[in-house]
């Protein structure tokens, strides 16, 4: 399961803007996965999380998008541009039936830089009912 959470300051959810750039894979971990996320194809024994089917995919507010932001631009974080990915607003949950076969998450999650440095936002990653990561408080921008 794949969470976000938009943090409980005031914020209107029209603030956040989230952006969830990741694969699925059978394989181990290396550093070229940053590298992989930009590219347009997916490695070998992988699959891009946005082909998965997002209609089954909660969002705080509006519904989410494959390759473009909630509201409807590229995928950015860190002024860099992303093919694939889902832009959705906090709170969004993604449950993922992986069958047992995939052996590694890579993922990459922010705030879209679509809106300018506001929003500030937890990303969760939990198998079988127990949190394997927590990105800690991302503010737009970082």
């Amino acid at each position: 399961m794949l969470h976000a959470n938009r943090l409980r300051h005031g914020m209107p959810p029209a603030v956040v803007g989230i952006c969830v750039l990741a694969l699925l894979t059978m394989g181990r971990a290396n550093a070229q996965d940053a590298v992989a996320l930009r590219a347009e194809s997916a490695p070998a024994n992988a699959i891009w999380l946005d082909s998965l089917d997002i209609g089954k995919m909660s969002s705080g507010y509006m519904t989410a998008h494959v390759g473009k932001s909630i509201d409807n631009n590229d995928l950015k974080l860190k002024g860099a541009t992303y093919t694939h990915g889902i832009g959705t607003h906090a709170i969004s949950q993604f449950n993922i039936d992986l069958k047992g076969v995939a052996t590694k998450f890579v993922a990459m999650a922010g705030v879209d830089d679509e809106k300018n440095g506001q929003g500030s936002v937890v990303f969760q990653v939990w198998v079988d009912g127990k949190k394997k990561a927590d990105s800690g408080i991302l503010h737009g921008g970082d």
